[in-house]
């Protein structure tokens, strides 16, 4: 194989992989999850910030790597492919809580920064 071909192959896998990103819904600026109020910060290409109001003078920034679930059936409705929102589990993993917003920023330009190893 020449690496012509290669870099061909290689492009194209690249180009499927984040057009998947791009024609799916993508999460909303404003949602509610666990009796708490969720603000969008930042959308990239690999990453989520979204404010936490915790308490009225207290708030924590989540950081979080976009993940699709795979479509699904639930009750016999059909659930197309989507963007997920972290669940308490994925954090530590996927997922990170900050209470400072320039730290935040920081694990979200790393995540944004991070090679494809996949």
């Amino acid at each position: 194989m020449t690496v012509n071909k290669l870099m061909l192959i290689l492009s194209v896998n690249f180009v499927s992989l984040f057009s998947k990103f791009k024609t799916m819904n993508t999460l909303p600026s404003i949602l509610r999850k666990n009796g708490f109020e969720y603000n969008l910060i930042t959308e990239g290409e690999k990453s989520f910030i979204y404010r936490q109001l915790y308490t009225k003078n207290v708030s924590y920034y989540e950081v979080f790597e976009k993940r699709i679930a795979k479509p699904s059936k639930i009750m016999g409705k059909d659930i197309p492919a989507h963007i997920r929102f972290p669940g308490n589990e994925d954090f530590g993993k996927w997922a990170w809580s900050y209470r400072n917003p320039e730290t935040a920023q920081k694990k979200f330009m790393e995540l944004e920064n991070k090679s494809l190893k996949k």
